[in-house]
């Protein structure tokens, strides 16, 4: 009954998000509609930190109990990690073309996402190419511990050490386009949405997934 409470809820707040993107917030200055960008982009790059985050949890847990049940949770939540990844590095580009009149600019942020991405990419390779299952989900488990560490560098550290188009929400996002009491409404309900959203999708992986691991 709880369960069902909440995926009514969370139905609820879909259709709230959509009001909110798309009717709620006015189109602002020259970047006009483009701005209901930022309510997807966002959150999608937070819940991809979250994402890794807790692939680096379930990981250390893998190398102090060597079970193989948090091994493969943390290859699950890696995997939620690099879609979110891409889906806010795509939408982003979109937002870019918008603003910058081009989908690649090389600009810090858009590079160090990529680099972030490449790093993921080659974490399924390698583990794709490891037969021996405990062999396989150590090597996992300690490269996820390692690009765990590499995420917040590539995400909050390295883009704050040169110059970037990319607007900072913590630095600039007071005298930015993000003064809109508005965007800041839509973009803080946003985030807790999308992260609400995230961990009920992976609980129910996790779960329908109970009788596999």
């Amino acid at each position: 009954m709880f369960t069902r409470l909440r995926y009514v809820l969370l139905l609820i707040l879909f259709f709230t998000e959509i009001y909110l993107c798309f009717f709620y917030v006015r189109p602002v200055g020259i970047l006009g509609n483009s701005i209901r960008i930022l309510f997807f982009h966002v959150p999608a790059a937070w819940t991809s930190v979250i994402s890794f985050m807790i692939s680096l949890f379930f990981s250390l847990r893998y190398i102090k109990t060597k079970n193989s049940v948090s091994a493969e949770k943390a290859v699950i939540v890696s995997a939620a990690g690099l879609f979110l990844l891409i889906a806010a590095s795509v939408s982003g580009a979109i937002w870019a073309k918008s603003a910058w009149n081009s989908f690649w600019n090389w600009d810090v942020r858009q590079t160090s996402i990529a680099v972030l991405i490449l790093i993921y990419v080659a974490f399924f390779s390698i583990r794709l190419s490891v037969k021996n299952n405990r062999s396989r989900d150590m090597i996992s488990s300690v490269y996820l511990i390692f690009s765990s560490f590499a995420v917040p560098f590539f995400v909050f550290i390295a883009p704050r050490q040169y110059e970037s188009l990319h607007p900072d929400l913590v630095s600039d996002g007071i005298n930015s386009i993000l003064s809109g009491g508005r965007v800041i409404q839509v973009l803080v309900f946003s985030i807790l949405y999308f992260s609400w959203l995230y961990f009920e999708i992976i609980n129910h992986i996790f779960r329908t997934r109970k009788n596999e691991f």
